[in-house]
């Protein structure tokens, strides 16, 4: 694209008022797709964020033996292997501060 002398706000505000093309500024036509070009969505849609909680819940649940955390207003059920992950997690990063 070639790149014009650059307008003034007035300029343009001109152009837009006297309905005349603005220099640089392509015209796009409207395009009206037909429904003969419309296909069938073949993928399923994206889970939701709470569809997808509830998936992992599942996972969790099919692994065998858990762990019940939290109160009594917040109950969840973890693995024995992700708390492990998560006490690993916490040491390295204690072991990471300690080393500075």
């Amino acid at each position: 694209m070639d790149e014009g002398p650059s307008l003034s706000y007035e300029e343009i505000v001109h152009h837009i008022v006297s309905d005349t093309p603005v220099p640089n500024v392509v015209e796009v036509p409207d395009v009206t797709l037909s429904e003969s070009m419309m296909t069938v969505s073949e993928m399923a849609p994206r889970p939701k964020p709470w569809e997808v909680a509830i998936e992992d819940q599942k996972d969790v649940e099919d692994q065998g033996e858990t762990i019940e955390m939290g109160g009594p207003d917040l109950k969840t059920k973890v693995s024995y292997e992700s708390v492990s992950k998560y006490y690993a997690m916490g040491k390295e990063l204690d072991d990471v501060l300690n080393d500075q």
